[in-house]
């Protein structure tokens, strides 16, 4: 069971993008939190995240060094180093 994860707001007078954005950063981190508290068998494990914001998907599954937020692509790098150590793949689509 997943606890402790904090919702938080994006912030006001943001663009779509970086919403869409926050919300695979939520996934991503949503999905890490739990393969730490359950454990990995070792075994590989695919995970899928939807998306219907085909330009999100470009900016995060292609790093996009354009994006004006490169914190957030920092945060996405983080996080898919982190999963990919534990033998976890992510397909964002």
């Amino acid at each position: 069971m997943i606890r402790n994860i904090q919702c938080r707001a994006v912030a006001t007078n943001v663009d779509i993008l970086t919403c869409e954005i926050e919300g695979i950063i939520l996934d991503l981190e949503l999905v890490n939190h739990y393969f730490n508290e359950r454990g990995n068998s070792g075994k590989s494990e695919s995970v899928y995240i939807l998306s219907d914001c085909t330009v999100a998907i470009d900016i995060v599954t292609r790093s996009s060094k354009h994006y004006s937020r490169p914190d957030l692509i920092r945060k996405i790098k983080r996080f898919e180093d982190s999963l990919l150590k534990m033998n976890i793949s992510i397909v964002i689509a």
